[in-house]
């Protein structure tokens, strides 16, 4: 379902959201005269759409014939006015895993969110809210309309971006961008595609549309409108690569090159029923701020030794660890897998070879609910890695543990 605003003038644009894309599916019901969608949406008029008053008109497209229906809706209208104050923006969603591993770190959600809520801050026209990823890419994949930017991690960025190009027919079809201070680099979203490299047979989409993005970037939005305008009207004619083919909408499958090829015959044209790029009517560009690293007091705690140990029993080296006569430090911990095994471990865990080993000062409080440490030397971590050797363990890394101004800079283990 297609959603337009037009004025008396005739001055009109069409809504960015779409409805039920696909078949609608009723279920049990046989036969109904009237049934109503109610989905929430957001919108963004074009920036430059002249003032007035504007109604509501919304068109089915049927997928399959290419013909368009009217559809009866609800009278809606809306005012349009550049001096108006200005209509908080859609939501922007932080998509993590991290609030759930948050009771482990050691100012929990609020160090977390802390970035995100700061940079939130600075834009009060946006709505933001946090998400967990597992739970957050269910709901893209089920209510993609509900989503328009989400910010999260480098390696959940990269599978939800995926979801959502495959929501929209193929993960061939988006492109990506990484913008820097200095550099900015373009490509598919997709990988290589080691299985059909060299067959001519992949979709180009995502490449001209990362190519799209970085003509935009580099300034020359006229460009990127021309060649994105030709991409749109050749799937709009129903020239398409293998992975977004479908019998009875799809007019011609091609390869990669004579899809190119077909890009390339339509530049100039505009599409008919999708919407028209017009980048070029933007004016906004993309800033990173320098980062400035704050001052902050560094003290050595304590140091994690990581041991390579082939027995079982977490009593068994916990003990001999416990006899290692290290100058002022004495093992807080053992964690295998990130679960606390000793002291006072659970026998039904699963251990594997590796053993990670925490040693603090003798002066550490390390039974209160919230651990205080106090300050060691690094002489101190030399001294225990010499007589962990000369003991016969097999220590095969170390990681040492700082506080910064007082707070701690490193998470406990899981049940510590």
């Amino acid at each position: 379902m297609l959603l337009t605003w037009k004025n008396s003038d005739n001055s009109k644009w069409i809504h960015d959201h779409g409805i039920a894309l696909g078949k609608l599916y009723l279920g049990g019901i046989k036969s109904v005269g009237k049934f109503q969608i109610t989905e929430r949406m957001a919108m963004l008029p074009l920036s430059n759409i002249e003032n007035g008053n504007y109604s509501l008109e919304a068109t089915y497209l049927n997928q399959f014939t290419g013909e368009t229906y009217s559809i009866e809706i609800p009278q809606a209208s809306l005012q349009i006015d550049s001096q108006a104050t200005p209509t908080p923006a859609p939501e922007l969603d932080l998509s993590t895993q991290f609030r759930t591993l948050a009771a482990n770190l050691p100012q929990g959600i609020k160090a977390l969110d802390k970035v995100f809520d700061e940079i939130a801050a600075e834009y009060p026209d946006i709505k933001n809210e946090t998400q967990i990823i597992d739970i957050g890419s269910a709901r893209l994949a089920a209510r993609p309309g509900d989503y328009d930017v989400v910010v999260t991690s480098n390696l959940y960025g990269d599978i939800i971006s995926d979801i959502a190009a495959e929501i929209a027919g193929s993960v061939g079809m988006a492109g990506s961008s990484n913008v820097g201070m200095n550099i900015a680099m373009f490509e598919a979203i997709h990988g290589s595609a080691p299985d059909i490299a060299g067959k001519n047979m992949a979709n180009p989409s995502g490449l001209l549309n990362a190519a799209v993005m970085m003509l935009a970037h580099i300034g020359q939005s006229d460009i990127a409108d021309k060649v994105r305008n030709a991409w749109l009207r050749t799937l709009e004619d129903g020239i398409h690569t293998a992975d977004i083919y479908q019998e009875g909408i799809s007019k011609d499958k091609v390869n990669t090159d004579d899809f190119a090829d077909e890009v390339i015959a339509r530049l100039g044209l505009k599409p008919e029923k999708l919407p028209v790029s017009d980048i070029s009517a933007g004016s906004g560009e993309i800033n990173i701020p320098e980062y400035s690293r704050k001052d902050q007091n560094k003290e050595l705690v304590g140091v994690d030794v990581f041991i390579d140990w082939r027995g079982k029993d977490p009593s068994e080296i916990g003990e001999a660890l416990n006899q290692v006569e290290a100058y002022k430090l004495k093992l807080k911990m053992i964690t295998n897998r990130g679960v606390k095994v000793f002291p006072q471990g659970m026998k039904e865990t699963y251990c594997t070879d590796h053993w990670r080993c925490r040693f603090v000062s003798f002066d550490a409080d390390a039974k209160s609910t919230e651990p205080t440490y106090e300050v060691i030397n690094f002489e101190q971590v030399v001294d225990l890695l010499s007589k962990l050797n000369a003991k016969g363990f097999d220590v095969i890394k170390t990681e040492n543990l700082y506080e910064f101004d007082g707070k701690r800079g490193f998470s406990l283990g899981q049940g510590e």
